[in-house]
C-alpha cells in the first residue's frame, strides 16, 4: 500500500539542507493578535487586505522585550470612516497608534525558520518567541497627566 502512495506522490527534486546557526541568537519568532483586515487604510502603503504593519518599535534584547507600535488609520480601505475610529471620543479614549507589548513564550517544542537560495533550504532555530498583547499604558499616562493638572 505503502508503494501505491509513493507512485502516486513522485519526488520531484532533491535539494540541499543546511543548518544554519549564526543567526538564531537574534532571531524571534513573534505571535501577533488578530487584526480586522478592514481597517487598512487607503492611502497605505500595504495591499489591501494585508494587517497593518508597525510603523515604529523598540527593543530591549536582555529582557527580551519588544514594544510594536500600529497607526490607527481613519480611513479605511474602502474609503468610508472606520468604525474604529470616533472624533468625538474623550482625549483620555483618542489614541492614534496601537501599542503592542511582548512576553517570554517558553519554548515546548523545536521550530525553524526556513529560506530558500540558490537552490538550498537554509535553516535557522528559533530560541525566542514574543507573544504580542495590546497595552493600554495610554489609559495610565493620560490619568497621571490629569492627576498632575489638578494639584
Amino acid at each position: 500500500e505503502k508503494m501505491a502512495e509513493d507512485d502516486n506522490d513522485p519526488v520531484v527534486r532533491e535539494i540541499p539542507v543546511f543548518l544554519a546557526t549564526e543567526l538564531s541568537d537574534v532571531l524571534y519568532l513573534i505571535q501577533h493578535p488578530h487584526f480586522n483586515v478592514k481597517r487598512v487604510a487607503q492611502n497605505s502603503d500595504q495591499t489591501i487586505g494585508e494587517p497593518p504593519l508597525p510603523k515604529s518599535a523598540k527593543i530591549r534584547p536582555k529582557h527580551g522585550k519588544l514594544e510594536l507600535f500600529t497607526p490607527i488609520p481613519k480611513i479605511t480601505a474602502d474609503g468610508s470612516i472606520s468604525e474604529h475610529y470616533d472624533d468625538d471620543a474623550t482625549p483620555k479614549q483618542c489614541i492614534k497608534e496601537h501599542r503592542a507589548v511582548s512576553s517570554k513564550v517558553e519554548l515546548q517544542t523545536h521550530f525553524s525558520i526556513g529560506a530558500m537560495r540558490e537552490g538550498a533550504l537554509h535553516l535557522t532555530p528559533v530560541r525566542r518567541i514574543l507573544q504580542m498583547r495590546a497595552s493600554l499604558a495610554h489609559i495610565d499616562q493620560y490619568e497621571e497627566k490629569e492627576l498632575l493638572e489638578m494639584e
